[in-house]
């Protein structure tokens, strides 16, 4: 069997897992023959030895820092971690991402610019608190909400999750086990989350989730969860008007160039004011003048014929 050959023999195999989230450690199941291989167990060294960290959520997140909170899941344990990020204005490098992958956020931010147009530039760093790495994509969409409030040079609200995956359009899409995810924001006490408008129905039918005191943003777009979140209004909520830069000496001397010279105001001439009511008589055209009687063409008098008298008849 090969390198199998040892977990061939035993009907349980299980590995502790120490690098995937760094100070807790993972047991995992590589082999179950009673179950399924899907349960993860968190634990962590102490002096005293390895005691289990049913929790490992809560002292992630009690670091007190700012930022934006994503579930994912490692088999069956959800694991809640914050996200920050930060724009470096200027910067022709690109930005580091830690614990997340690069070819995910490049389509974020394509999926941003069409849909929220909000063109988040490539000098965005990314960290996931903790050492995380992630890999579901239920992460999209914080990072994303994320992303989009450092480009702007806004402070994150605070007490936020996002759950949801994000496709190329800016939909946000439901993903699978929505219920733990849940659960796990429920039980580190976030006050609101945001979650996909498609998957809200499905997660109503579960028992105890109408009694949850989490308030539930249900979101189809990027557009509509940063609209949430406060993200196009500087008058919300746990955001600041963002402070308008000072031009340089240099811009001003070449805007005060380029502005032609003021002219010496010319003076108007107030209109007469019409009153209501009052018809506005029409504009007759002047009369013509008379035209005076013209003479008739003078005519030669009529000339008399002259015949010649005839005499007496003359004698034969």
């Amino acid at each position: 069997a090969g390198p199998m050959s040892i977990p061939h023999i035993f009907d349980v195999f299980l590995r502790l897992d120490p690098y995937t989230l760094p100070g807790f450690i993972l047991l995992r199941s590589e082999k179950n023959r009673f179950g399924s291989v899907l349960g993860v167990g968190s634990f962590r060294m102490t002096p005293k030895g390895m005691i289990e960290a049913p929790h490992p959520s809560k002292e992630i997140l009690s670091t007190g820092t700012t930022g934006i909170i994503a579930v994912s899941l490692e088999g069956t344990k959800p694991i809640a971690t914050m996200i920050q990020a930060l724009t470096i204005a200027r910067a022709n490098l690109a930005g580091p991402i830690l614990g997340y992958p690069r070819e995910r956020l490049s389509m974020i931010r394509i999926a941003c610019h069409s849909n929220a147009g909000v063109e988040i530039p490539k000098s965005t760093a990314i960290d996931v608190l903790g050492g995380y790495k992630i890999t579901d994509p239920a992460a999209d969409l914080a990072v994303a909400i994320a992303a989009c409030f450092a480009k702007e040079e806004k402070p994150l609200p605070s007490g936020w999750a996002a759950i949801g995956e994000i496709d190329l359009s800016g939909r946000v899409l439901p993903p699978h086990d929505l219920f733990r995810r849940f659960s796990e924001i429920e039980a580190v006490e976030i006050p609101r989350v945001v979650i996909p408008f498609q998957a809200s129905d499905d997660l109503l039918s579960f028992p105890g989730i109408r009694n949850a005191t989490c308030r539930r943003v249900r979101v189809r777009t990027i557009k509509e969860a940063l609209t949430a979140l406060g993200f196009f209004s500087d008058s919300s909520r746990g955001t600041t008007p963002r402070r308008e830069k000072r031009p340089s000496p240099t811009a001003t001397r070449r805007a005060a160039a380029a502005t032609p010279p003021e002219s010496a105001p010319t003076k108007q001439i107030p209109k007469k004011r019409r009153v209501a009511g009052r018809k506005r008589p029409r504009k007759t055209p002047p009369p013509e003048p008379p035209v005076p009687p013209t003479a008739p063409p003078a005519t030669a008098p009529p000339t008399k014929r002259v015949v010649p008298r005839q005499d007496a008849e003359a004698p034969l």
